[in-house]
C-alpha cells in the first residue's frame, strides 16, 4: 500500500513542479523543449511502481499468491462438488418419500402397504422398483413342505399386482414395462 501512497506523492509533486517551471520559463522559445522532458519525466512517474513489482522479491510473491489461489480453486472446487452430491442424496430421499406416499395414495384401497419406492436405473433404462406388503397378514407359524423346483421360472403377477401396476403406470405415465413391483411379508 506504502507503494502506491508513494507513487501517488510522486505524482502530484510532479505536477505542481513542472506547473511551475512553465510559469517561470521566461520566453515560448524553451517551452516545446520543456514540454518533450516533462512527457518523458512523467512516463518514468507513471511506470515507477512496475519497477518495484519487477524486482525477484516481488515477482515471488506474485508467484506464491497465483499458486495460494490456484489452491484455493481447487478447494472451493471440490467443496462445490461435495455440496453437489448431497444435494442430489437430499432431492433423492425427498422424491423418494414423495413418490412412496404418491403410489400408497393410488393404492390404498387394495389392502397394499408400500415398503419402499424408487426409480432404479437398469440397462440405461429408468425403472419404477416398488416393494409392497399385503396389510394386516399377521402369518405366526408357516410349515413349508418340501417344493419341486421347475426348469422354467413362473414370473405369473396377481390380478391385484397387475391392478395395481396399471394405475402406477397411468398416473405416471409410463410403460407397465417399467414398473417392478415385489410383494413381501411384515
Amino acid at each position: 500500500m506504502n507503494i502506491i501512497y508513494d507513487w501517488i506523492k510522486d505524482i502530484i509533486f510532479y505536477l505542481i513542479l513542472i506547473s511551475l517551471v512553465f510559469q517561470l520559463l521566461p520566453n515560448d522559445q524553451y517551452r516545446k523543449y520543456m514540454k518533450l522532458f516533462a512527457g518523458i519525466l512523467l512516463v518514468i512517474i507513471v511506470l515507477k511502481p512496475l519497477k518495484v513489482l519487477l524486482r525477484e522479491e516481488s515477482l515471488d510473491q506474485v508467484r506464491a499468491a497465483f499458486h495460494q489461489y490456484d489452491n484455493y480453486e481447487e478447494d472451493v472446487q471440490l467443496q462445490i462438488e461435495e455440496f453437489k452430491k448431497k444435494q442430489e442424496e437430499i432431492y433423492s430421499e425427498y422424491a423418494q418419500g414423495e413418490l412412496k406416499a404418491q403410489i400408497q395414495k393410488l393404492i390404498e384401497k387394495k389392502g397394499f402397504i408400500v415398503q419402499k419406492a424408487e426409480v432404479k436405473n437398469i440397462n440405461e433404462n429408468e425403472k419404477l422398483c416398488i416393494s409392497l406388503v399385503k396389510e394386516n397378514t399377521g402369518v405366526k407359524n408357516i410349515i413349508v413342505e418340501a417344493v419341486q423346483i421347475e426348469k422354467e421360472p413362473i414370473n405369473k403377477e396377481s390380478k391385484e399386482i397387475i391392478e395395481i401396476k396399471k394405475k402406477i403406470a397411468d398416473y405416471y405415465k409410463i410403460s407397465d414395462s417399467n414398473i417392478q413391483i415385489q410383494l413381501g411379508g411384515k
